[in-house]
């Protein structure tokens, strides 16, 4: 062979190789697999949000865009698309270049290549491509496809299980603030208490012990005020750091409206159980038990025994008595005589039956939390009713009518005291009365939610 030709054949297999390296990337850009959806990212909190009181619906603004707990819900989500991606692959042919009768001792063959080098090598060229059997790529799609709809439920799920906290948080909030109100309602009121009486005892209307019993009673109801006030300040906080406003939580405040004030009428129970398998959670496990059955399929399959085909070109030296080109063609298998995969099939029946308990495990959890929070939404309703409709008014009117009998001679200060104790211990049980409510409300939307996603 000529020194022209042969370098002909050494361009082409240049060519060659360069080819196969620009071939994934080629594919990739013409592949027509879907763009992985990054998802809303975490944004800045606008100051308009917070300098006005924020409402539950504000609130769950910016929870959707900073919650950290549901931003990594929504990678295991963009995990298991890429996951669905890969799944899908069919194995790249392998390309090989192999020369041989190459003899550094020869003086002919160091003249470079363009002279002899190449002359009496022996060089073959071979593409290999895996054959998989037994439907392994579907299969692995379908078990991908089933990964990728679980991490939709479960995102589904966790973002149903988000919105049930930060509701939590958000009445803990507004529960705070009220008793911070009537707390300090009360503080003020014995404060003008003390100054009245403080008068009377000057005109002498009054024992002295009176007033310094009333003093006594301001500085704890201070003191009340005081401790509303801290618990106002952690429910602040509790609430900003669900935002991700941790460094802002002094600038939060619930708008008032948002806390019911006269309870619905919850009606009869519904059918539970239909509600039961249309939750997030319920769903998620039922696909992962399909999942696992689908991954024992993909086990049992890999006793399918792949094939490897290859077909080579080979080009021959001078002076070999065989023909200088030849086309050979090639078939490759493992041959499973000891070990036919019986562990990768055991590991895969147990993952099913695991999945088969998780499914009944989740029935039984939702069951009993639907169950739950239908209990305790009559409970708070009840116990809302009681006291908008009866407690609170009498109380007002028996702390009135204490009032104008003490203010008139006609009653004795521990009346009055016992009164003004009875109608604050009603106010704060109310408002956490329908911070309860609100909770139970919350909580019986959370466990009736059958899709959460936006």
């Amino acid at each position: 062979m000529s020194a022209t030709r042969s370098r002909r054949l050494w361009i082409c297999m240049a060519a060659v190789v360069l080819a196969c390296c620009q071939v994934p990337a080629t594919r990739a850009a013409a592949s027509p697999i879907p763009a992985v959806n990054p998802g809303p990212e975490p944004s800045a909190a606008p100051a308009a949000e917070l300098s006005a009181p924020l409402t539950l619906e504000a609130a769950d603004r910016l929870f959707l865009a900073r919650n950290r707990e549901l931003i990594s819900a929504r990678l295991q989500v963009r995990n298991a698309e890429a996951g669905r991606v890969i799944a899908g692959q069919r194995p790249n042919p392998v390309l090989s270049v192999n020369s041989a009768y190459f003899s550094p001792a020869d003086p002919s063959q160091t003249n470079g290549l363009g002279n002899r080098l190449d002359a009496s090598l022996d060089t073959t060229f071979r593409i290999d491509q895996l054959i998989e059997r037994g439907n392994k790529r579907g299969l692995r799609l379908a078990v991908a496809e089933k990964g990728l709809q679980a991490a939709r439920h479960d995102l589904d799920n966790t973002l149903r299980s988000l919105r049930l906290q930060l509701a939590q948080a958000y009445y803990d909030l507004a529960l705070a603030e009220e008793r911070e109100h009537i707390t300090s309602t009360n503080a003020a009121l014995y404060r003008k208490s003390v100054e009245a009486m403080r008068l009377r005892l000057r005109a002498g209307d009054i024992a002295p012990t009176e007033l310094a019993r009333m003093q006594v009673e301001a500085e704890k109801a201070a003191l009340e005020a005081r401790q509303a006030a801290a618990e106002r300040r952690h429910a602040q906080l509790g609430l900003g750091l669900f935002l991700g406003l941790e460094d802002q939580a002094e600038q939060l405040r619930t708008a008032a409206p948002d806390l019911p004030l006269q309870p619905g009428q919850p009606g009869s129970q519904p059918n539970l159980a239909e509600l039961l398998e249309r939750r997030p959670d319920v769903r998620a496990a039922r696909v992962r038990l399909t999942q696992a059955e689908d991954a024992q399929q993909l086990a049992a399959s890999l006793r399918k025994t792949d094939v490897v085909v290859g077909v080579q070109y080979e080009r021959q030296p001078p002076g070999n008595a065989v023909s200088r080109n030849s086309i050979g063609l090639g078939v490759s298998f493992p041959w499973q005589l000891r070990y036919r995969y019986q562990g990768e099939i055991a590991q895969a029946e147990v993952a099913r039956q695991q999945a088969a308990t998780e499914l009944a495990r989740t029935r039984a959890d939702a069951l009993a939390e639907l169950q739950g929070a239908w209990t305790d939404l009559r409970t708070a309703t009840e116990r809302m009713q009681r006291y908008q409709g009866d407690l609170i008014p009498r109380a007002r009117q028996a702390a009135q009518a204490a009032e104008f009998a003490y203010q008139h001679g006609a009653s004795g200060l521990l009346d009055l005291l016992d009164a003004r104790r009875t109608l604050h211990g009603l106010l704060l049980d109310a408002a956490a009365t329908r911070a309860d409510y609100a909770k139970a409300q919350a909580a019986w939307q959370a466990a009736t939610t059958q899709d959460a996603t936006p």
